[in-house]
C-alpha cells in the first residue's frame, strides 16, 4: 500500500490530500479575486463580507476565510486517513528459572475456603488443590521476566511443562496448570525436590542465572518434625548449587475432611480408610519449615487459603518474588517498534466544528437562547 509521511503523520490515502490542496487553492484564488473586486467597485463599507455576527465585523472576513480552509483540510484530511506514528522501545528480558512444586496427593482434596466462601454447602466448596492452583495462576499473572516450570508429585515427581518465558508463553505456561494427575494417596517432597533439580540440569549453561523452587504442600505424608538421615542428601545439594527454596504449607494446622467426588451418589463425599473410618488430615508445619531452614529457604503459609505470607516476618510472598526477579533479571536486548495512532476523526470533528461555525448554527444557538430568555423576562 502506497502512503505519504509528513511531519511524523502518515497518510494511507494521499490522493486526497491532493484534493484538499487543489480546493484549498481554488479558495484562495476566489477569495484574492473578490476582494480585487470589492476595492474597485464598492466603495465606503471596510466590512468585506457581510457576516452573521459571530466574529468582529473587521476580523470577519478572516475567520471566515480561516474557518473555510479548516473545513477543507478537515473533511479532506479525514478522507486521506491520517495516522501518527511514533516509535516505541520494547525491552526483552531473562530473569530467574523457577519451578513450581505442587503437592497432588488425596490430602490436597480437603476443602477450601476460598476468596471468603465459607458460607458454601458442605461438599461443594473448591479444594485445597484447586486454590494451589488459583494462587499459581495469580503470581504468574501478575510478575514478569522468569521462566517457569510445573511439576505436580504425589510418590514421584512428573514434569508437567518444561521451563516457559513469561510473559511470552504465559498462557501455555497457565493451560498446562489445568492438567492435574489423577489424585493418588500419598506423595513424597523429597523426590519433588529431586526432580526439580533434576529439571534445573536441562537448563543450557547461558541461562543459568538465577534458581528457585517454590514448593506447594500440607505435609501431610512428613509428618515427622525432623529430615530423615536418607533424605539430608537432596537438600545440601539444593543449598550447594545456590538454589532459592520457598516452602508454602497449605491449608490449617486444624484436623479437617477429605472429601472426594462419588460418579455413583453424583455428590462429594467424605473419604473413609478400608475401615470406614473417616480420613481426616491438616497442614504440618514442623517437617516444612524444617525444609526451608536446611535449604536457608522462606516459609510461606497459604493459611485458609488466602493470604500467601511469611510465618517468620509476614514478608508477603509477592515482595519475595518480584525481589528474586529483580535482583537476577538480565537485559538480552531491545527492539524498536512503530505504532500508529489513527487521527482522522480529529480532522473530522474540527472540520464539523468549523462548518457549523461558519454556518452561523452557533450563533442562531445563542440567538434562539437570547430570544427564549428575553421571553421569560418578559413574562411570555
Amino acid at each position: 500500500m502506497k502512503y505519504l509521511d509528513i511531519f511524523g503523520i502518515r497518510f494511507l490515502r494521499p490522493e486526497y490530500l491532493n484534493y484538499s490542496l487543489a480546493a484549498a487553492g481554488l479558495l484562495i484564488l476566489g477569495f484574492i479575486f473578490f476582494l480585487i473586486l470589492k476595492k474597485r467597485n464598492i466603495p465606503g463599507d471596510k466590512e468585506v463580507i457581510k457576516y452573521s455576527g459571530v466574529f468582529p465585523s473587521k476580523t470577519a472576513w478572516l475567520a471566515e476565510f480561516l474557518l473555510l480552509l479548516i473545513i477543507l483540510f478537515g473533511f479532506f484530511g479525514f478522507l486521506a486517513r491520517p495516522l501518527v506514528v511514533f516509535e516505541e522501545k520494547n525491552r526483552f528480558y531473562r530473569g530467574p528459572n523457577v519451578i513450581f512444586a505442587v503437592d497432588a496427593s488425596d490430602s490436597m482434596l480437603r476443602e477450601a475456603a476460598v476468596n471468603g466462601l465459607p458460607s458454601l454447602p458442605v461438599g461443594t466448596r473448591p479444594h485445597a488443590l484447586a486454590a494451589v492452583q488459583a494462587k499459581i495462576k495469580e503470581i504468574v499473572e501478575n510478575h514478569n521476566h522468569f521462566q517457569a516450570a510445573l511439576i505436580y508429585f504425589q510418590r514421584h515427581a512428573g514434569v508437567t511443562t518444561a521451563f516457559l518465558p513469561v510473559p511470552e508463553k504465559r498462557a501455555e505456561f497457565l493451560e498446562g496448570l489445568k492438567s492435574a494427575p489423577i489424585y493418588a494417596p500419598g506423595s513424597d517432597i523429597f523426590k519433588a525436590l529431586s526432580g526439580a533439580v533434576n529439571l534445573f540440569e536441562t537448563i543450557k549453561n547461558g541461562e543459568q542465572q538465577g534458581k528457585m523452587i517454590v514448593l506447594f504442600s500440607d505435609g501431610a505424608e512428613e509428618k515427622a518434625a525432623t529430615v530423615a538421615s536418607s533424605d539430608l542428601a537432596i537438600l545440601k545439594e539444593i543449598k550447594k548449587k545456590n538454589i532459592r527454596v520457598a516452602i508454602i504449607g497449605v491449608g490449617s494446622s486444624n484436623w479437617g475432611l477429605i472429601k472426594k467426588y462419588d460418579p455413583i451418589a453424583g455428590k462429594f463425599l467424605p473419604l473413609r480408610d478400608p475401615g470406614k473410618n473417616l480420613v481426616k488430615t491438616r497442614r504440618y508445619d514442623k517437617i516444612l519449615e524444617e525444609i526451608a531452614r536446611l535449604t536457608q529457604g522462606e516459609y510461606f503459609l497459604f493459611e485458609n487459603y488466602n493470604r500467601l505470607a511469611s510465618k517468620k516476618n509476614k514478608q508477603t510472598f509477592n515482595n519475595f518474588f518480584q525481589e528474586i526477579i529483580e535482583r537476577h533479571k538480565t537485559l538480552l536486548g531491545e527492539k524498536t517498534v512503530k505504532k500508529e495512532t489513527d487521527v482522522g476523526w480529529y480532522l473530522f470533528l474540527a472540520g464539523t466544528a468549523a462548518f457549523l461555525a461558519v454556518s452561523g448554527f452557533v450563533n442562531g444557538l445563542f440567538r434562539w437562547a437570547g430570544y427564549i430568555a428575553d421571553l421569560k423576562k418578559e413574562g411570555k
